[in-house]
């Protein structure tokens, strides 16, 4: 169940559950999950949720960096 307080990205590839570090702009890389899978709007690897949003100081439509978490 998604929650105003729920952390996450949702893709159109990867599976659920998978780990990932994600950072925007100077902010340190934050480990989160893969939490939902459908598809995206062409052009976009990833949907966050609001509050990962909040957290990485994202606005709107931004580039984000991400990396597997080993």
């Amino acid at each position: 169940m998604l929650r105003p307080t729920t952390r996450g990205v949702v893709d159109s590839v990867l599976p659920c559950n998978i780990k990932l570090f994600v950072s925007f702009g100077g902010s340190a890389r934050i480990l989160t999950q893969v939490i939902a899978r459908r598809p995206i709007v062409p052009g976009r690897r990833f949907d966050v949720t609001p509050a990962l949003a909040e957290d990485l100081g994202i606005q709107g439509i931004q580039r984000i960096k991400w990396v597997y978490a080993r």
